[in-house]
């Protein structure tokens, strides 16, 4: 989006012109949608993490045999 239609324009004092323009405008939008993937594969890999999280807990709980102590142990640490 160009600001005018001359040459050059002038913002807050200094002259910019329409290719640095463009350029900024680019990098904001590059900017954003770099954040968009990176948020993205955040939580597409926190959730793999949740997942083995979850499964490795109803294993351990399915596979876990009660532990007993045994009398002659119970009182003496």
């Amino acid at each position: 989006m160009r600001c005018c239609s001359t040459a050059r324009c002038v913002s807050a004092g200094r002259t910019r012109f329409p290719a640095q323009i463009h350029y900024e405008q680019r990098y904001r939008e590059r900017a954003i949608q770099r954040l968009h993937r990176q948020a993205a594969e955040f939580v597409f890999s926190f959730n793999l993490y949740k997942a083995f999280l979850r499964n490795r807990l109803i294993f351990l709980l399915i596979s876990s045999k009660p532990v007993r102590l045994s009398k002659a142990t119970s009182g003496r640490f």
